[in-house]
């Protein structure tokens, strides 16, 4: 979900420059009537807040950038100079609120360095996570004397753990079939086990019998307890993608 650049010969670093200025610097300079050269620009943060219609952006002496560096040692006391930068291990935005993405560049030694994140939402995404913990501890409690409740429920943290995966990139649904569609899309290129969509749609297969009582609840006990702990594995899976 982000990273980190320094062209000087890397002809996709040199696209992922180009990029920003094209898709967000140029687009900001015209709408501010401005006329920079793009190497009088050293610094550009852009916040895409998901809930504003335009991007902000950030540019030179209005951009906040965090510079994460190795450096020589330098005495106590003493300011970090360009000279004394081994590495420059990061740039990142200080002041982005925690829905948005962001993309930062900033030149240091000639270089420049660029780091993004899109990754949307996570304020929501780490309360759907919460609850689906919370629906988790429902399901094992009850797993043993009430199965067709335990999957039931299960269904209902495992649906949270796609959505919230959804919710990162901007994508939102209501339906349950578009929800596993999703899922095997993502397993399909290799984005998450195989073994979250395959209990997503046992769970869901189950889910008549679970709630409406239509037909016999066909899930053995040892196979309700994988179940239950791949939608566990489900869970901190999302919650590893959103931190």
């Amino acid at each position: 979900m982000s990273e980190s650049t320094s062209p000087p010969n890397d002809e996709f670093a040199r696209n992922v420059v180009n990029s920003i200025f094209d898709v967000f610097v140029d687009p900001e300079l015209s709408r501010r009537g401005l006329t920079l050269e793009r190497d009088e620009i050293t610094k550009v943060v852009v916040e895409i807040d998901p809930s504003r219609k335009h991007p902000r952006v950030w540019i030179n002496d209005q951009a906040q950038v965090s510079v994460q560096v190795r450096a020589s040692k330098v005495e106590e006391g003493q300011p970090v100079t360009e000279a004394d930068i081994q590495e420059v291990l990061a740039v990142l935005p200080p002041d982005v609120g925690p829905n948005s993405g962001y993309v930062c560049l900033a030149t240091i030694g000639g270089k420049r360095y660029v780091t993004f994140d899109f990754r949307y939402n996570r304020e929501q995404v780490a309360g759907l996570l919460r609850r689906a913990e919370e629906f988790l501890s429902v399901a094992r409690g009850c797993s043993e004397t009430t199965p067709a409740v335990a999957c039931d429920v299960a269904y209902s943290a495992a649906e949270l753990t796609v959505q919230a995966n959804m919710l990162l990139q901007q994508e939102r649904t209501k339906n349950h079939s578009y929800r596993q569609e999703w899922l095997d899309q993502w397993v399909a290129h290799a984005n998450a086990p195989s073994s979250h969509a395959e209990t997503l749609r046992a769970l869901h297969g189950a889910r008549s019998a679970a709630r409406y009582a239509d037909g016999k609840l066909d899930i053995s006990d040892e196979e309700l307890n994988r179940l239950l702990g791949t939608v566990d594995e489900m869970i901190n899976y999302a919650r590893s993608r959103a931190t």
